[in-house]
């Protein structure tokens, strides 16, 4: 927990606490704005984004065959856009859906590859 690495480094105020043996339960609020948090972090270089980009290895002949399923399936607009240059996320919005709903799409198959990218540390979306 955040409590014990703070007392593993003494950072800790609760009294009888020693590295390693901590007694807090918890730290107390700081009232932090998580996304400014965040924001911070990736510019001075201390975040770094992993986004994941999947790659349809089908046929053209397999992918043209695929016929469109159930009116809950979006399996052959997400495979469309699984070229390798999308993140999921991106195939999300672009199609209006849940990330979930798209990893489900693309999670299991044999013909889809995942490519994992992290971004350069402090990559903002103008200095990528």
């Amino acid at each position: 927990t955040l409590a014990q690495v703070c007392c593993d480094k003494g950072l800790c105020n609760s009294q009888g606490c020693t590295p390693g043996k901590c007694t807090a339960t918890s730290l107390p609020k700081a009232h932090v704005d998580i996304r400014r948090m965040i924001t911070f972090a990736r510019v001075k270089r201390y975040l770094r984004l992993i986004e994941h980009y999947p790659v349809y290895t089908g046929t053209p002949q397999q992918f043209a065959a695929m016929t469109p399923g159930p009116a809950g399936s979006h399996t052959a607009r997400v495979l469309a856009l699984c070229d390798g240059t999308n993140a999921l996320d991106s195939i999300a919005c672009q199609l209006n859906l849940n990330l979930s709903q798209v990893q489900e799409e693309v999670e299991g198959r044999t013909d889809v590859i995942i490519i994992n990218r992290m971004s350069p540390a402090g990559s903002t979306v103008e200095n990528p």
